[in-house]
């Protein structure tokens, strides 16, 4: 239990070394929801469906490309959204909440408001 947030590894494949870093710390969100990586990944999912729809000659795989490029496009503007707001910070957190696992907010009871609770039916 260092102070060091990332931990290294080392692979030896076929006389390759391969290193990388597991990171648990600050900086090494960059896949994270709010990830700048994960928005150039989205930019260049959204230009190779749209290179797909200019090279193809057939109408059927023009729709096709058009249709999954609507999917990276949508995706970037709700991540630009959720950035914008700065609401998911990591996949753990979107994943509860869409999950209903997120901490939900506490009802107040009747003696927590110090009286009795409004009548919404009106008059009695």
């Amino acid at each position: 239990m260092g102070s060091n947030p990332t931990s290294t590894a080392r692979l030896n494949i076929r006389g390759v070394r391969m290193r990388w870093r597991c990171c648990h710390g600050e900086g090494c969100d960059v896949l994270e929801p709010q990830g700048t990586l994960f928005f150039l990944l989205l930019i260049a999912a959204f230009g190779g469906l749209m290179v797909w729809l200019v090279v193809a000659k057939q109408v059927v795989f023009r729709v096709i490309a058009a249709c999954l490029a609507f999917i990276p496009a949508m995706v970037f503007g709700i991540a630009a959204v959720n950035r914008y707001y700065d609401y998911y910070q990591t996949w753990g957190a979107l994943y509860s909440d869409l999950s209903g696992q997120a901490q939900s907010i506490p009802q107040m009871s009747p003696p927590a408001w110090g009286r009795e609770p409004p009548n919404r039916c009106g008059p009695r």
